[in-house]
This record gives structure tokens, sequence and C-alpha cells, in this order.
């Protein structure tokens, strides 16, 4: 795979380069050439900006607009009532280091393609009675994504599941509120490359907690 893709400008055409701009938004005009990174941003003379991902071994090309209609006429997230009966107690269940599993992960974009992240281990639980188990996916060190399918997925919810973000535990119960399932950032612009949930996080259930759809005028 090349070390990045090379972008070429004069001062004319506007374009400023953010050096790994998760963390920096310092701007730097582009007059010539320059090498663009994973995570590095370009800033267009309109407003949009780009950003670059890396998937299956391919540079991608991402063109965010904050002027778009689906993110002007964001409203509000409907979401259910608060219910104490989604908040469980589970207990994490991490991998030996040569155990650590390996899977394809795959990304809601077009062309549909996959990666490979680790899951480092899972939460085991009992909801309704029942025992369930759902596999965590570590997209930075020391934070945990479980993207989980449930009865309500792809009628009240996103098709392509939701997510629960949780702290890396160290000992001791967990506490999963599912409460605090969120919509997957795909929901809200079709660029973002968000992992689908694996076959072992589809739960048999109705989870009725957590954000359900964008509400847009």
């Amino acid at each position: 795979m090349p070390d990045g893709l090379t972008l070429s400008a004069s001062l004319e055409d506007g374009l400023s380069f953010d050096k790994n701009a998760i963390d920096s938004f310092d701007r730097n005009a582009v007059d010539g050439s320059v090498r663009l990174r994973s995570d590095d941003r370009v800033s267009l003379a309109d407003g949009r900006w780009l950003t670059i991902g890396v998937l299956a071994s391919t540079y991608s090309v991402y063109v965010w607009d904050p002027a778009a209609s689906t993110r002007a006429r964001l409203r509000d997230i409907a979401a259910y009532p608060w219910d104490p009966q989604w908040v469980v107690a589970a207990e994490y269940r991490q991998q030996d280091s040569e155990l650590v599993r390996a899977v394809a992960r795959a990304r809601s974009v077009s062309p549909l393609g996959e990666d490979v992240s680790p899951i480092p281990g899972a939460f085991a639980f009992t909801l309704h009675g029942e025992r369930h188990r759902l596999l965590a996916f570590e997209p930075v060190p020391g934070i945990l994504l479980v993207v989980f399918r449930d009865g309500t997925s792809g009628t009240e919810t996103p098709s392509i599941g939701r997510w629960l973000i949780l702290p890396t535990p160290e000992t001791g119960p967990v506490r999963l509120d599912f409460n605090r399932a969120m919509l997957p950032h795909h929901v809200f612009a079709e660029s973002f490359p968000c992992p689908l949930p694996p076959q072992e996080n589809h739960l048999p259930l109705r989870v009725e907690a957590g954000e359900r759809v964008p509400l847009r005028d």
C-alpha cells in the first residue's frame, strides 16, 4: 500500500492542510505538494473539507459539507424512555493475549469493504431471564465499542445496529446500560465508515432502550 496520497495545489485554489486533524486544527495554506495520510484533513475554499481514510489497504477521500441538508435539517434524536430494566450487570471476559480474536469488520460504505479489527473480549450478561454475549471491538486503546442488532433493527432503529461505548474494564462486574445505546455515525452521513455488527451480536429480543432515529425538519 502506498505511504499516503499526494495533493498538489496553488495558493489560488484556497486549500489549507490540517495535519492529523483529529488532534490539531492548525491550518497551513497549500502551495505546491503535500503528503496526506490517514486522519489528515484538507479544508476547501467553499467551507467543505476532505478527510483521508484507509479501508481494506486502500486510501479513500471523504468530502464533508457542514451545510448539507441532512445536517442542517437535523433538529433532534428520538429515543426510548429511560427504563431501569435495561441496566444490567455484566462480566467482561478478556481473551488471553495469544487468543485475541481478529475478525473482518464490514463498513457500510459504497463499495462495501472489510478490514480487520481486534476483539479483545466479550460481555456476558443475563437479560429478561436469558444469557447473552456481546463481542467488543477496541477501536482505540482503553475504549470498547459494542455494535449490536436486536428486534427493533430495521424498523424502529437503524438496520446496521446501534452502539454501546465503554471504557475497558479493569476488574469486577460491569454495568451495561442499554439506555445509552447510540446511533452509529453512518445514520447522519453515509460517508462515515461504520462497522457492522458481527453475527454473534444479533440479540434475539427487542431492546426498547436508547436512541432510535434522527428527527429532521
